[in-house]
């Protein structure tokens, strides 16, 4: 058992990279995309968001969890941020994402891919690099809660 999400995602990642090291070792190109941090990000930011994520038997993916899952994997792929960044309406999402809930969770899933936690963004490329770190403010209707 694991202590808290916290450690069982930081576990996953450890073990996705150890398993990549071997496969690159042995001449197979392998890229760990960290959707776990993703998730993990926006546990630590929203709950209430975070519980979004999933359908009601708390186990699938929603919509919102696809969301997450698509930008994060094209940050990864891709290098760059995902366009819902500068998404406005208009640009697909899925209908029951809000525009502000698109763009926090791009911004999230991007700091995820390039920079480990928003407190140490350096990337350039999530739209709050150089600003002292943090994503874009969440939604009005969820409670961002901070672990300062």
């Amino acid at each position: 058992t694991w202590p808290d999400f916290a450690a069982l995602t930081d576990a996953l990642l450890v073990g996705a990279r150890s398993y990549a090291q071997v496969l690159n070792d042995a001449g197979v190109a392998a890229k760990v995309v960290p959707l776990g941090q993703a998730f993990r990000a926006v546990h630590d930011a929203d709950p209430a968001l975070f519980a979004r994520l999933y359908l009601g038997d708390r186990k699938h993916l929603g919509p919102l969890g696809h969301y997450l899952a698509a930008q994060t994997l094209f940050a990864a792929l891709y290098q760059r941020r995902p366009a819902a960044l500068v998404v406005v309406d208009g640009m697909w999402r899925p209908r029951e994402v809000t525009l502000p809930e698109a763009q926090a969770l791009a911004c999230l899933a991007c700091t995820a891919v390039h920079c480990g936690s928003a407190a140490e963004c350096g990337c350039g490329l999530c739209g709050h690099a150089g600003e002292g770190g943090g994503a874009p403010p969440l939604p009005s209707r969820t409670v961002a809660i901070s672990k300062e």
